[in-house]
């Protein structure tokens, strides 16, 4: 059934029916823990349209592990900066969320989206520090 689910995906996505691929995603991975796509670009536009309709959880659930799997991807970095982004913006997990752009900027520090993660970090530390201090006092 996975399997079939997975090709289905990828139909739809081919064909331009993200919305639908990423419908038929989210029901298999609740049904058949562990379940990923294949191809990083097809995981990339799921992330992507998961994070456009609101779904951050599943955006990020997605992109779990993407680094890994595909360090040599071209769309790793903004798959990673858009998972970081709703880690911290609207899921409240800052800490991964800084693990992850400073991987990110380790292994990319001239990628196009350098300049956005670095902006997103320096805000997570400013965050940081500002909890620091209001714990401290």
């Amino acid at each position: 059934m996975a399997a079939h689910d997975r090709e289905y995906a990828s139909s739809l996505l081919v064909t331009g029916k993200d919305k639908r691929a990423l419908a038929v995603v989210a029901d298999t991975r609740a049904r058949v823990p562990g379940f990923e796509l294949a191809l990083p670009e097809h995981i990339a536009r799921l992330v992507a349209q998961a994070a456009r309709t609101g779904q951050s959880q599943l955006a990020v659930a997605l992109a779990e592990g993407f680094e890994q799997r595909f360090p040599d991807s071209p769309e790793m970095p903004q798959v990673v900066l858009t998972a970081a982004t709703l880690q911290s913006e609207r899921l409240g997990q800052d800490e991964p969320a800084r693990q992850r752009l400073q991987a990110l900027l380790g292994r990319h520090p001239d990628h196009a989206l350098a300049g956005e993660a670095r902006t997103l970090l320096a805000a997570l530390d400013r965050v940081r520090a500002t909890a620091g201090g209001s714990r401290a006092g």
